[in-house]
């Protein structure tokens, strides 16, 4: 899943400075985790040398977390609504044939 930062996803973003910013605040929040991602899988780094660092990682893997979840019900009901679409017109098409 592309990072991202979520919160500045719910700003409406009109101007072409904003929307510059966000561009970069988005990269900046790949990157980082991207860095994060490969420390916690083994590379030597105290999260205490960083203030701050740890709280926003724990932050923004439960963010990742929660965007999946989101993703996932959206798809899943995509999918119940296409399959309740399909079972309905199955029962006009039987109807209008008997």
């Amino acid at each position: 899943m592309p990072c991202r930062d979520y919160e500045s996803d719910v700003r409406y973003v009109e101007s072409p400075i904003n929307k510059d910013m966000k561009k970069k605040l988005d990269e900046t929040t790949r990157l980082l985790c991207a860095l994060m991602t490969k420390v916690e899988s083994g590379y030597s780094i105290s999260f205490d040398s960083i203030p701050g660092l740890a709280k926003w990682w724990e932050h923004h893997k439960e963010e990742d977390r929660l965007e999946a979840l989101r993703v996932a019900a959206e798809e899943a009901r995509r999918k119940k609504q296409k399959e309740d679409e399909i079972k309905s017109l199955e029962a006009r098409i039987r109807k209008l044939r008997s």
